[in-house]
């Protein structure tokens, strides 16, 4: 009898959405940027946090270019309630606090949780830094992304028997922070070559290559004529899919340097001519074809 009780299992199977603790931190999330100098920079990462995911990501948007020392002081005035997390994005049921006046919106919260998480990993970062030698004083947090994690199925029981589905969100959080650019002054020599990025900036560059004078240039003809547009489309309530166009268009400009003033010849000058309707007044006024 004790063998077959081992054979089988009385006990209801996991959930096939159900993760173990070891699966998530084999499979860890890839970082979605890269520093621009990777040894002048450091990383952090939380996979599978057990903190609402709406709350992190106002937490992390409130902190992101701030500098480590900053972010730190911060958090903990979050901590004592001196200072609230902005809600920007999510803002359902969020209530009203004077704090939040300091970043120009009405509501904010002081979520202990997200925020005490969101410490340990600048910790992290910092330990992280401190084992590259890196200035620590001057770190700042150029990119600070937080994405959801598959969800943690758990059953509550209700009234009548009924069971009903209890989920809790966690989500992902990862971090990059670096050091500021070191200012270098230019060599002496000639300047960099320009990077023309608009249309005027792109005709200026056409008549330094013709040799032109820029500085005379008048725009004698700009034109814009509709382009094809683009087809998207958005999904609307109750299943509905609505057509999502935008409106490009063609621009076409020429550029002229003002004609050059000639001076007229010595000489005879030109005769005059006249129309029919002035030769008629001449005559009426001298009184005859004289």
């Amino acid at each position: 009898i004790l063998a077959q009780a081992a054979q089988t299992s009385f006990f209801p199977q996991p959930h096939r959405n159900f993760r173990s603790s070891s699966s998530t931190f084999a499979t860890m999330v890839r970082y979605c940027a890269e520093p621009k100098n990777p040894s002048k920079s450091c990383k952090a990462m939380g996979a599978d946090l057990r903190v609402h995911y709406k709350n992190t990501y106002e937490t992390c948007r409130a902190i992101k270019g701030m500098t480590l020392a900053t972010a730190k002081q911060y958090l903990g005035q979050v901590l004592d309630k001196k200072r609230c997390i902005p809600f920007r994005v999510y803002t359902g049921c969020i209530g009203k606090t004077p704090q939040a006046k300091e970043f120009k919106v009405t509501q904010g919260r002081w979520p202990v949780k997200s925020v005490k998480v969101v410490l340990g990993l600048l910790q992290n970062a910092e330990s992280n830094a401190e084992f590259k030698k890196l200035d620590t004083d001057s770190l700042t947090i150029t990119h600070i992304q937080v994405n959801r994690a598959q969800k943690g199925r758990r059953r509550t029981y209700r009234a009548h028997g009924r069971i009903n589905a209890y989920l809790n969100s966690p989500c992902h959080v990862q971090m990059i922070l670096e050091e500021p650019p070191e200012e270098v002054e230019k060599p002496d020599g000639e300047a960099n070559p320009k990077t023309f990025t608009g249309l005027l900036q792109n005709a200026e560059s056409n008549a330094e290559f013709k040799k032109l004078d820029v500085d005379s240039l008048t725009i004698t003809h700009i034109q814009v004529n509709r382009a094809q547009k683009g087809r998207r489309r958005t999904y609307r309530a109750h299943g509905r899919i609505n057509a999502y166009l935008n409106s490009p268009c063609h621009v076409q400009m020429i550029l002229e340097e003002p004609p050059e003033e000639v001076e007229k010849p010595d000489g005879e000058a030109k005769p005059k001519t006249f129309t029919r309707k002035q030769l008629a007044k001449y005559r009426l006024k001298i009184g005859g074809d004289k």
